[in-house]
């Protein structure tokens, strides 16, 4: 039984993470640092942004300067 990780077969795990599919896997994923998820869309506490790259206390600073 195949089974597909969250994102679906072009982005699995959004991107941000391995997916342990096919034969063997169970569709989950195994986020990169600073993710967090079943699909590996959040970023862990401390890190904003689309690529989790943005530390939170700078993105506070950006945020109300903007």
């Amino acid at each position: 039984m195949n089974i597909d990780c969250p994102g679906g077969p072009e982005t699995p795990c959004n991107d941000h993470g391995t997916c342990q599919d096919g034969s063997l896997g169970n569709g989950t994923c195994t986020c990169q640092p600073k993710f967090t998820g079943v699909d590996c869309s959040t970023c862990v506490e401390g890190w904003a942004g689309d690529e989790c790259d943005i530390g939170e206390l700078l993105w506070y600073f950006y945020a109300i300067n903007i």
